[in-house]
């Protein structure tokens, strides 16, 4: 029984050498494969290249771009940011003060950066473009209600350079009636007109196109300023204006009844001619206020016998009546019409008498004129 005894005790401590074996062993792969995740990086080789920001940049002459310096090594590992360690310089003109460079003269110019002899290269581009603004009315004084367009052109007289972020203010005259407002290019808001960029050479135009307005609203001016994030050496030319300014406009009378051939036998029936009258140069036009007219009417025969007397009241000045058999076969008639406005009531049309009859000049030749038939 002791031997026995000392059997199972020799046993048991061969299962725990065993065990402790096998957790040494697990220990040390854990160890290697935390030692070799804990492995340091390849070190970054010697700099052999940097790398200068921003690679191309445009400046207005005199501005200053400021540098930044990047290195690397052999296989493109970063050195880090190397700026405080670079110098400067730039050719063929300008200057360099630590890591801001500056010129003047207009072109491309090459920044180059250097770090322990090792270098690299930037262009920046002194630009410069002369923006020239022109302004036009197309009728100076045009009469009430007529069309009017004001014409704004902006050019880049630069042969080389476009210009950049181009904007010009424009104003809307106050009395213009139903302004338009049409750009070539870019976008019209709020009085201002975004442009963007002109090409060397390149214009834009902008219209604002309406009707001539009250006569006692005066001068109307549109005036036009143009500015650029491109540099401008010459301020003089940026600014345009143009301006007209209403006058009266003249009436135009106009009768609306029989013309051509009028049956003159019976029965009989009353035939009516109505007057009225209208802007001559915009019929759409606003016209006078009752009140401040009056109209005459009135007959003529254009052969040798006479005319009529109308059968409506004498003075009656909404329309003119007759009666068709008072009205001879082969007769030619016209009915005539005058407008007498009222001095001063309407600044806006021609304080003058205005008649339409057979003889006068067009568009004052449009009475109605008719011969006497007999259809019946």
């Amino acid at each position: 029984m002791g031997r026995m005894s000392r059997f199972y005790a020799t046993a048991g401590r061969r299962v725990v050498a065993a065990a402790t074996v096998l957790a040494l062993a697990a220990a040390l792969t854990i160890t290697a494969g935390t030692a070799a995740a804990a492995a340091p990086k390849p070190r970054p080789g010697k700099l052999t290249t940097v790398v200068l920001s921003p690679a191309t940049a445009t400046i207005n002459p005199g501005a200053k771009q400021a540098y930044s310096v990047q290195g690397f090594d052999a296989a493109g590992n970063s050195l880090g940011d190397l700026t405080s360690q670079a110098t400067f310089t730039i050719s063929p003109a300008g200057s360099c003060t630590a890591n801001v460079c500056t010129a003047t003269t207009l072109g491309a110019h090459t920044v180059t950066g250097t770090v322990k002899k090792i270098s690299g290269t930037a262009t920046l581009t002194v630009a410069q473009a002369d923006l020239a603004t022109t302004q036009t009315v197309s009728d100076a004084s045009p009469y009430y209600y007529a069309p009017i367009t004001f014409t704004t052109t902006v050019t880049n007289t630069s042969s080389t350079t476009t210009s950049t972020g181009v904007a010009a203010s424009v104003n809307l005259p106050g009395a213009v009636v139903t302004p338009t407002v049409t750009p070539s290019t870019g976008a019209y808001a709020a009085g201002r007109w975004t442009i963007g960029s002109l090409a060397p050479g390149a214009s834009a135009t902008l219209t604002i196109s309406g009707f001539a307005g009250d006569v006692a609203a005066g001068l109307q001016t549109v005036t036009a300023s143009v500015t650029a994030a491109t540099f401008d050496p010459n301020s003089a030319n940026n600014t345009a204006s143009a301006s007209e300014a209403s006058q009266p406009a003249p009436l135009l009378p106009v009768l609306t009844g029989p013309s051509g051939a009028l049956d003159v036998c019976p029965p009989t029936v009353t035939v009516t001619w109505t007057p009225s009258m209208v802007n001559l140069i915009n019929p759409a036009a606003p016209t006078l206020a009752p009140g401040t007219f009056s109209y005459v009417m009135g007959c003529a025969n254009l052969g040798s016998g006479g005319c009529p007397s109308p059968t409506s009241a004498p003075g009656n000045q909404s329309f003119i009546s007759f009666n068709n058999t008072d009205f001879v076969v082969g007769a030619d008639y016209l009915i005539s019409l005058t407008i007498f406005p009222v001095f001063g009531a309407n600044p806006n049309y021609q304080d003058k008498a205005v008649s339409i009859n057979v003889g006068s000049p067009p568009p004052y030749d449009t009475a109605p004129v008719f011969s006497g038939v007999c259809l019946s």
